[in-house]
């Protein structure tokens, strides 16, 4: 766990770099495909999860937490419509829902703008 922190959280490339290789080794000798699987794309995909570290002025959440609130919105206006006729509508309902919501806060930090 920790070396994961370090891979999402640390500021020095040499010592992200030493995280990555220790979970690469750990990834090779472990017996759960499962596992295996979850590292490997982890570790290939690692700088997508450093992307609030490469662009601060974005003001980038560090977690998935908005996109997931958003989804559970989603899938509550999804189960109160009981379905839609077309892929259509669905999208301009998704859109008008994201007009009227505007922002979503993460973590309590600075609201971050949806798109539109």
């Amino acid at each position: 766990m920790a070396r994961v922190r370090t891979v999402l959280m640390g500021l020095e490339d040499a010592e992200v770099t030493a995280a990555l290789k220790e979970l690469n080794d750990f990834r090779s000798r472990t017996r759960s495909p499962q596992l295996k699987r979850y590292l490997s794309g982890f570790i290939r995909h690692h700088h997508l999860y450093r992307t609030y570290l490469r662009y601060p002025k974005l003001n980038l959440p560090r977690t998935s937490n908005s996109a997931e609130s958003l989804i559970r919105i989603i899938r509550k206006l999804l189960s109160r419509a009981h379905g839609f006729r077309a892929s259509k509508s669905l999208t301009l309902w998704v859109h008008a829902l994201l007009k009227e919501r505007r922002t979503m806060t993460c973590n309590g930090g600075i609201p971050t703008e949806l798109t539109r």
